[in-house]
């Protein structure tokens, strides 16, 4: 039994070294497809919850375009990269 759980335990370590191989502008617009997707989800109703920043009305998209940090969120008033995007936030609001 304890070998087995030492080779399970271990199983995201291939997985986290081959994230972290790949540049920062696929993982970027992964994470970003990804988002767009649960929203997506969330929206025709197959996901319950998804307090996101890009599915919440204090969120804007692209407002400063071709910079690091595009993203706005007016709650905070704070300018928001991608990688920065909030999963899971206790603020959130749904878009009405």
């Amino acid at each position: 039994g304890r070998e087995l759980t030492k080779r399970i335990s271990d199983w995201q370590v291939p997985i986290i070294e081959q994230i972290e191989a790949f540049p920062y502008e696929v993982k970027e617009a992964t994470m970003l497809f990804l988002m767009e997707l649960i929203s997506s989800l969330h929206k025709v109703g197959v996901i319950k919850v998804a307090r996101m920043c890009i599915s919440c009305s204090y969120f804007k998209k692209d407002l400063y375009p071709g910079t690091d940090k595009p993203h706005y969120c007016k709650l905070t008033n704070t300018r928001l990269s991608v990688l920065e995007l909030g999963m899971d936030c206790t603020m959130h609001k749904v878009r009405g």
